[in-house]
């Protein structure tokens, strides 16, 4: 069984191929941008030429560059090492104690795979859900790179294979029905490895949902939307299992200190090639914490984004320019000690990202996501859970909130609650005060939990002091 646009249709922009990557999947170079630059929709080989107007041009290389790359796997590099003959057997040596092996094997180093989004999304979709999946995607509904990329991964992971399994070549609009996706939330939320929390089902269902809300606008007749109320999923928004845990202050000092490193955090003249590892994750993660940003923001800025403004009225102040949700550019400000750990970090560096991974290119955020994680291990914070970055930012928010309530109760919360949802760039006050509201019920709960302990410890002694099968007197 096959969908529309699979075999016999005719080349057109949406039955291309990407241009300039082989299919197999390129690994990037040190300045971490796949070889070539900005890649094109390009004709297959055995399709005539065409010929792009500028207009449709300008607007896919624009898209292609908000999309970027996406991981696709791992592969042994072209630059590992050859494995090493086997060495002589170790003989016992004078003693009793082993010898010296001969020389070991080196692991082979491995490299990420990368391909362009855009690519992937032209061959995993036909021809006319392309092209509705690039106005989509282009909307000016839908303006937040990570959103953006985010649509486009669960079209690749999430339902572009799902229709394969039904037997479809590729994705297109009408391919996959209420009942389809009945069953398959079915299967990933009662699976025994990893199940999908209602959450994750919701966002997934939310992408296809929007995909076809949109598809309805500029095709006629319109494809039905799969996406009803029977699929959604109801979200608790109280439940501790799959709430964002909070780390308290106390575990945030535990995380800096594992994360601290060994030597002088000062600049040491070496340059930023000569960094040491452990001094970025500590950046990361203060940054994470400090600016309650987003890890897609940490990620993306530049060292050029870090400056110093000031003027005769004022004192010197450190900024981050970032980019935020929404294509927002804001100045966040950087507190004097978070600045001269940057300084130290940076050593004297005003080029290339922010923050480098080990090889050198740009750190992202499944890089941020294991690198929270292991210090998170390091310190035994969250009883073992993982401390992934979007923790930080929620630990933060929460932590401001605290203050407030500790100046003046409730009416400071409700008074200094529009500073906190600016500071943490909420569009919604809701948002912001959800942070509080659990915060802030958990602990009343847990007052009035205690209100009936007097009487059970009057009881208790005598309770104990009885054995078994006998009764007090009154």
């Amino acid at each position: 069984m096959t969908g529309p646009g699979t075999a016999g249709d005719t080349a057109d922009i949406g039955d291309t191929g990407i241009g300039g990557a082989p299919p197999t999947g390129s690994s990037r170079g040190a300045s971490g941008q796949p070889p070539g630059g900005a890649l094109m929709p390009a004709p297959r080989a055995s399709a005539p030429a065409v010929r792009v107007p500028p207009l449709l041009h300008d607007a896919l290389t624009a898209l292609d560059a908000d999309l970027g790359e996406r991981c696709l796997g791992w592969a042994l590099s072209p630059q590992s090492p050859p494995a090493a003959p086997p060495g002589p057997a170790a003989l016992p040596a004078a003693g009793g104690s082993a010898a010296p092996a001969g020389p070991q094997a080196r692991r082979p180093r491995k490299e990420r795979i990368y391909r362009r989004r855009l690519e992937l999304l032209a061959e995993a979709l036909d021809p006319v859900a392309f092209q509705v999946v690039l106005g989509w995607l282009s909307s000016a509904k839908r303006t937040s790179v990570a959103t953006r990329r985010g649509y486009c991964d669960d079209l690749l992971t999430i339902w572009a294979p799902l229709a394969r399994e039904l037997g479809h070549d590729r994705f297109f609009l009408g391919c996959l029905t209420t009942a389809h996706l009945q069953l398959w939330r079915s299967r990933v939320t009662a699976r025994t490895a990893q199940p999908l929390t209602p959450r994750s089902v919701a966002r997934y269902v939310k992408t296809l949902s929007s995909l076809h809300a949109y598809a309805a606008e500029v095709l006629d007749p319109a494809p039905p939307n799969p996406v009803t109320e029977d699929v959604r999923p109801v979200i608790d928004e109280e439940d501790p299992s799959t709430a964002t845990p909070i780390l308290e202050e106390t575990e945030v000092s535990a995380v800096f200190t594992a994360a601290r490193p060994a030597g002088p955090l000062a600049p040491t003249g070496r340059g930023p090639a000569a960094g040491d590892a452990a001094l970025r994750d500590l950046v990361l993660v203060t940054l994470l914490y400090m600016l309650a940003g987003r890890v897609s923001e940490i990620c993306a800025a530049d060292a050029a984004d870090l400056r110093t403004t000031g003027a005769r009225t004022t004192a010197e102040r450190t900024v981050l320019r970032a980019r935020r949700k929404g294509h927002q550019i804001r100045d966040l400000e950087v507190p004097p000690t978070v600045a001269r750990l940057l300084h130290a970090y940076l050593d004297g560096r005003t080029t290339g990202p922010l923050l480098l991974d080990d090889a050198g290119r740009r750190l992202d955020r499944h890089d941020a996501d294991r690198i929270s994680t292991r210090l998170g291990h390091a310190a035994g914070v969250l009883d073992g859970a993982d401390l992934t970055p979007h923790v930080w930012r929620a630990s933060r928010i929460t932590h401001l909130l605290d203050a407030l309530e500790q100046q003046g109760g409730e009416e400071r919360v409700q008074a200094g609650l529009h500073h906190v949802m600016i500071y943490a760039n909420h569009k919604d006050p809701k948002t912001t005060l959800r942070y509080w509201i659990r915060r802030s019920k958990a602990a009343k709960n847990a007052q009035l939990a205690r209100t009936g302990e007097q009487l059970l410890a009057d009881l208790l002694p005598d309770w104990l002091r009885t054995a078994p099968g006998e009764h007090t007197t009154s």
